[in-house]
């Protein structure tokens, strides 16, 4: 049977996941440049440097190792997010990353986001306004079992 997904914060270590996920698809290149260690671990450095203004929140598998990510580029000036993911292909198809984002989305809400902006880059996103949970919906088996972000 197929555990549901633990969220966590990045940490350093994850330098050599990131770069496992990111050579698992060459449409990872969406999210930047990851081609070897060194790259993989200026990507989670720039992730873990950004501070108040962006969030990173690792979909981990039991073993706790990092197979997705979920991010949220925030904008505090207006009170809105731009949110991001990734999931590395051997994990995709299990709606980890719909769980995932819907519990990062709704926690940004919680703490005071006014909206949350979703969809595919170069896309006119969705915007959710705050007082109503994120429309991201997770299907399947597990739809009501949204892990809480630690």
């Amino acid at each position: 049977m197929d555990h549901l997904p633990r969220l966590r914060a990045l940490r350093r270590t994850d330098a050599e996941a990131v770069l496992s996920a990111f050579a698992s698809d060459p449409e990872m290149q969406r999210h930047g440049t990851v081609t070897d260690l060194g790259e993989a671990q200026s990507y989670v450095e720039r992730l873990l440097g950004s501070g108040a203004t962006s969030r990173a929140v690792v979909i981990a598998d039991a073993a706790d190792n990092a197979v997705g990510l979920i991010g949220l580029d925030l904008d505090d000036r207006n009170l809105n997010g731009w949110f991001w993911y990734w999931m590395h292909t051997s994990h995709r198809g299990r709606g980890w990353t719909a769980l995932a984002a819907a519990s990062v989305a709704n926690r940004a809400l919680d703490e005071g986001a006014r909206t949350t902006r979703t969809g595919p880059p170069g896309e006119q996103p969705r915007v959710r306004p705050s007082g109503s949970r994120s429309r991201i919906r997770p299907r399947g088996p597990r739809a009501r079992q949204v892990p809480r972000v630690r």
